[in-house]
């Protein structure tokens, strides 16, 4: 066959040759399996090399290219073997093994043909080896880079692991930091509600004494009011209704609330009191002031005022009700003296009672037959004048008659 590695042999030399010539040698004997072996070796060393995925599928292709070939070769190889193969045995016979050898050669002829239709497919997969072999080198080299890369990436991995352990390092200093800080948070937090529920107390007590200076305010308004003896608001408590009836409601002038021309009198009267050295001292504080006084003068003045009043006011009781109970408050001191006038004049009527009742039993005493009715209210017979003209003559008498009435004696 032209163009192929194999050419065929003709027949009379096929014939002509002996089994000793077909027949492998002891020294240069191959088998059919010994063209198996390489297949296997290269998918062992396949299998040793370092390759990335893609490399190692294309020459597991690459592989079984050459085994498929491989493969081929021997079974041609096995049948030129046989064809070759001449048995030994009669000459009657050669014509049959002619025949047969015939037919074995064009069986050959057909493996040849295969075969070096394999050996063309063999040597294109000898130029996929050799490109896999350029590609091995490739990645060879980009292996070498890798491992470089590789060592590389090992030392900046060492030296972040390092960086790890010294930022781990931090790390549990700052955890530490962090727990002290919260404890510190939490001691601060603690504090703080003490402190809030303190400020809470200081504002409520503030609060409260704000309206307590509110309050004291208004009283001290009032009470300058009172002083200077003007009208003052008679509602005094604002948050109960029942007082509403109150509002705009102002006291009553009084024209005895002159506080000034009071101090001015009290400290002229005691200026000429010889006995009384306080009292003189005390009101000449307030005799002709150069200033304007101040409330608590002014309240100190109203309160000795108040009380040489109620001096007064007792002494008149005292006298007027020398055996009667006695008031222990200002209000029932006023009150009793109120029926002072009418104490009085029941008095004067009981003295001139008691009076004349005295005079009239002297006179009596003298004219037994006198009518004591009969002398009071009608005026003697022929007499010229009336009895209120005579009274002068009479007062020496009506003194002495004075003299005994014990003027204790209270009528009805």
């Amino acid at each position: 066959m032209e163009g192929s590695g194999f050419t065929r042999p003709e027949a009379s030399a096929s014939a002509a040759l002996g089994p000793e010539r077909l027949a492998p040698t002891g020294g240069d004997k191959k088998g059919p399996a010994q063209f198996g072996d390489r297949p296997d070796t290269l998918m062992s060393l396949l299998e040793r090399a370092a390759l990335s995925e893609d490399h190692r599928s294309l020459m597991s292709t690459v592989l079984e290219k050459i085994s498929s070939a491989t493969s081929g070769l021997n079974e041609a190889f096995t049948s030129l073997l046989r064809g070759f193969e001449v048995t030994k045995g009669p000459a009657a016979d050669q014509s049959v093994e002619v025949a047969e050898l015939r037919r074995q050669i064009g069986v050959v002829d057909t493996d040849i043909t295969l075969v070096n239709q394999r050996l063309n497919e063999s040597q294109d997969g000898a130029a996929a080896v050799e490109a896999l072999r350029a590609e091995l080198a490739l990645a060879k080299e980009q292996a070498r880079a890798s491992d470089a890369a590789t060592l590389k990436a090992a030392e900046e991995v060492r030296a972040e692991q390092a960086a790890r352990r010294r930022s781990e390092d931090k790390i549990a200093e700052m955890a530490v930091e962090l727990k002290n800080a919260g404890d510190r948070y939490e001691l601060l937090e603690k504090g703080k509600n003490a402190n809030s529920a303190d400020l809470k107390k200081a504002l409520d007590v503030a609060k409260e004494t704000r309206s307590e200076i509110r309050d004291a305010r208004e009283e001290l308004r009032q009470a300058r009011e009172i002083a200077a003896g003007n009208p003052y608001l008679l509602r005094m408590k604002f948050l109960d209704p029942k007082y509403v009836p109150l509002d705009q409601r102002w006291s009553p002038s009084d024209a005895y609330a002159n506080l000034a021309k009071s101090a001015a009198e009290a400290a002229k009267f005691f200026e000429d009191q010889k006995d009384d050295e306080v009292e003189k001292l005390f009101w000449s504080q307030f005799n002709a002031p150069t200033r304007p006084l101040p409330l608590s003068e002014k309240m100190a003045a109203m309160a000795e005022l108040h009380r040489l009043s109620g001096l007064a006011m007792r002494s008149v009781i005292d006298h007027l009700w020398p055996n009667g109970p006695k008031p222990d408050n200002y209000f029932g001191l006023v009150q009793q003296f109120l029926g002072a006038v009418s104490r009085i004049d029941a008095m004067k009527r009981s003295a001139c009672i008691e009076g004349a009742r005295m005079a009239l039993a002297r006179t009596k005493a003298y004219w037994i037959d006198m009518d004591a009715t009969v002398i009071a209210t009608q005026n003697p017979a022929g007499s010229q004048e009336p009895a209120e003209h005579v009274l002068e003559q009479v007062a020496e008498g009506a003194r002495l008659i004075e003299a005994q009435c014990s003027k204790n004696v209270m009528f009805e």
